[in-house]
């Protein structure tokens, strides 16, 4: 029954299920109608390379030949959250012509089922071994979208920060509470939601 601040976007802004909130206040640019503007120090000059210009900068080359454009594995999904990844290989498939999905979760596996239509270049994997061969191809690795906090998940989230230290990671939710935070040696980017 409180007053209700969002700070950027409502979280599921654009969906039915969105946090309905009293006052938004976006960072730099709105980004919902009637939301407060903060200024955080971005130049008007930089927009085409910061926030929403950025964004609109990321479009996939027609022209290269699959993987040209960066390839991606994403890990992730567990029964509760078996969605989770789906979001994020729905977010990189206009930019990323190659990406690779595993689920420690082997139920999850038909969530593979949905995404063909929207990302041609998708693998999907269910042995570990093909995971660290797709980990080794990927210029990033995404893990951590709905996966489940367990012992099986951890030593799968330390064993690969520990063989490719020089890959580029971002650990979303699960990972980044899983991760022994000693083996963070090459670039990594943590995204607690």
């Amino acid at each position: 029954p409180g007053f209700k601040v969002a700070i950027d976007v409502p979280t599921g802004f654009g969906s039915t299920l969105f946090f309905r909130d009293n006052l938004t206040v976006s960072m730099h640019v709105s980004k919902k109608k009637g939301a407060v503007v903060v200024d955080v120090g971005i130049p008007r000059r930089l927009e085409g390379y910061v926030g929403p210009g950025q964004i609109k900068a990321l479009r996939l080359n027609r022209g290269a030949r699959k993987g040209q454009n960066g390839v991606l594995t994403v890990i992730g999904g567990s029964r509760k959250y078996h969605g989770a990844p789906l979001y994020a290989i729905e977010a990189a498939a206009p930019f990323v012509d190659l990406i690779y999905f595993y689920s420690p979760e082997k139920d999850n596996l038909w969530i593979a089922k949905q995404l063909k239509p929207k990302s041609k270049a998708f693998i999907t994997l269910e042995k570990t071994k093909d995971l660290e061969a797709a980990v080794s191809k990927s210029d990033v690795v995404l893990m951590g979208n709905g996966l489940e906090e367990n012992a099986a998940n951890k030593a799968l989230v330390n064993r690969l920060l520990k063989k490719f230290p020089e890959k580029k990671f971002v650990l979303d939710a699960g990972a980044m509470i899983l991760a022994d935070k000693r083996l963070f040696k090459g670039p990594v980017v943590l995204t607690p939601h």
